[in-house]
C-alpha cells in the first residue's frame, strides 16, 4: 500500500538533548535525519547513522547510549535488545543519514543522493535503468526508467520494501512481488538532492 510522503524530523549535533524522552509514533514510522559532511566516507556515514540510532534508542528507552547495543549482522534485521519490538533500519548516502523506526513492526529506509545517481562517476545510465528495472522490478522498460529522478524513487521504494522484508538485494519474481504488497511503502519529504523512502509491515 502506497501512502503519502512522510516528513523527516531532522536534528543537529550534539544529539543527546534533542532525543532524550523519545516517543514513537503509534502504527507509523518515524524517520530522523543527521547532515554529514559531504565528504565523509562510507564507513565513517554508516558508523554517523548507527550513532544516531544508539542515541534515538537511548532517549526512547531511557538507558545510557553505552547500554545500547546493535546487532546488524549480515543477513539479519537490524536490532537491539535493549529496545523491546521496536523495528530500525538506518541509511546514509552523500552529506545525510536516516534512521528509521517503528513500534512492534518491521521497517526498512533508503536514502539516495540524486546528483551521485543522475550526474555523477557512480550515475545510473539509460540503459542500467532499463536493465535494472527487467530485473528488479519484473518489467522490460520501466516508464520512469526514462527519468533518472523518477527511477531514483522507484529504486528507494524498492529497497525499502527489501529491508522491511529482511532480504537483500534481490531479482524480481512474483513471490517478492507479492510479498512486497503486504509492505506500506511511503516517499520521504527531503530537500534536494536527497530521494528517500520508508516501509513498514505488521510482524
Amino acid at each position: 500500500m502506497t501512502h503519502q510522503a512522510l516528513a523527516v524530523k531532522w536534528l543537529d549535533m550534539p544529539l543527546s538533548d534533542q532525543l532524550s524522552g523519545l516517543q514513537l509514533p503509534r502504527q507509523m514510522p518515524l524517520v530522523l535525519g543527521l547532515r554529514l559532511p559531504q565528504d565523509l566516507q562510507r564507513p565513517q556515514a554508516r558508523q554517523a547513522a548507527r550513532d544516531l540510532l544508539r542515541a534515538a534508542l537511548s532517549g526512547h528507552c531511557g538507558l545510557p547510549v553505552d547500554e545500547i547495543n546493535l546487532n546488524d549482522q549480515p543477513g539479519q534485521a537490524l536490532h537491539a535488545l535493549t529496545a523491546g519490538q521496536v523495528g530500525l533500519s538506518i541509511s546514509h548516502a552523500r552529506g545525510a543519514c536516516l534512521v528509521g523506526m517503528i513500534e512492534g513492526a518491521s521497517i526498512g529506509v533508503d536514502l539516495l543522493d540524486l546528483d551521485e545517481v543522475a550526474d555523477g562517476p557512480t550515475a545510473w545510465s539509460r540503459s542500467e535503468r532499463e536493465r535494472m528495472a527487467r530485473d528488479y522490478f519484473g518489467q522490460p522498460l520501466l516508464a520512469t526508467a526514462d527519468l533518472a529522478e523518477d527511477f531514483a524513487h522507484a529504486w528507494c521504494r524498492f529497497e525499502a520494501g527489501l529491508k522491511c522484508l529482511g532480504l537483500s538485494l534481490t531479482e524480481w519474481s512474483q513471490e517478492l512481488s507479492d510479498r512486497m504488497a503486504g509492505c506500506n511503502i511511503a516517499d520521504l519529504e527531503l530537500p534536494a538532492p536527497w530521494i528517500g523512502a520508508v516501509a513498514w509491515r505488521a510482524r
